[in-house]
Parts: structure tokens; C-alpha cells; sequence
């Protein structure tokens, strides 16, 4: 089992990609690495809307399961 471990994205940060263009470049990145597991430790987003699509969609690019362990911007967040 290949896992892959990612932090700190901060998807809602940038003036012009979206939270959706960053899923798409992760999505790849983990199909190139042929990657089983993708855990990704804290700090997605600042609002758990955000998070929580950005997880789901990242799921349906990868058809892999994506752990997630909240971090200091993303405490709120436990829908996922």
C-alpha cells in the first residue's frame, strides 16, 4: 500500500485558482504516484464547506480514500 501525506493546502487562499483547480492538480499527482491512501494533515481551508467539498471532490478524482486531520484553520470542521 503506497500512502501519500500532504498539509497545509490552504485552497481558499489564492486571488485565481479555486479550491476545485487545486483538487484537480492534487487528483493528478496522486494517479501519477499511484498512490492507495492520501492523508492530508490539517489546514485545507478556512471554512468546512469548503473542506468538505474539496475532500469529496478530490475522492471522486482519485477513486482512492482521503483521511483528513483537522488542523488550526480547520478545527471547525467534522463533517468529513
Amino acid at each position: 500500500m503506497k500512502i501519500g501525506l500532504i498539509a497545509d493546502l490552504h485552497v481558499d487562499r489564492h486571488n485565481e485558482l479555486t479550491p476545485n483547480d487545486y483538487a484537480e492538480v492534487l487528483g493528478q499527482s496522486v494517479r501519477q504516484r499511484e498512490v492507495d491512501l492520501l492523508i492530508i494533515a490539517g489546514d485545507i481551508a478556512n471554512r468546512d464547506d469548503i473542506v468538505v467539498d474539496f475532500i469529496h471532490r478530490l475522492e471522486q478524482l482519485t477513486d482512492i480514500t482521503v483521511r483528513f486531520v483537522p488542523g488550526n484553520h480547520d478545527w471547525f470542521c467534522c463533517k468529513v
